[in-house]
């Protein structure tokens, strides 16, 4: 619960201020590693893809591939929901 609420606080920020941008950084980061402490996989997904979406605007499509791809690959081929589609096109975005 606490890492969708850092997740969604976070995109929230993004959309506020460029102030805001360090703030929603962390918050998406600290929202990843709580998700990915409590082996949260969905969570993390959720997060790890709202970082790499706010990473490609940084030009750090490295790090975002390399963190979205991690998360992503766990899932299995076949199982497909909203938030597994969405972290697929961020992929194949930060690919382009």
């Amino acid at each position: 619960m606490a890492a969708e609420l850092l997740r969604l606080k976070g995109e929230l920020l993004l959309r506020q201020s460029d102030q805001s941008v360090s703030a929603a950084e962390q918050c998406l980061c600290e929202a990843l590693k709580i998700a990915q402490d409590q082996h949260a996989t969905m969570l993390e997904l959720r997060a790890a893809t709202s970082l790499a979406r706010f990473w490609k605007t940084l030009n750090k499509t490295d790090e975002a591939t390399r963190i979205l791809q991690s998360v992503h690959a766990r899932f299995h081929e076949g199982v497909d929901n909203l938030e597994l589609s969405e972290a697929k096109t961020v992929l194949d975005q930060l690919r382009t």
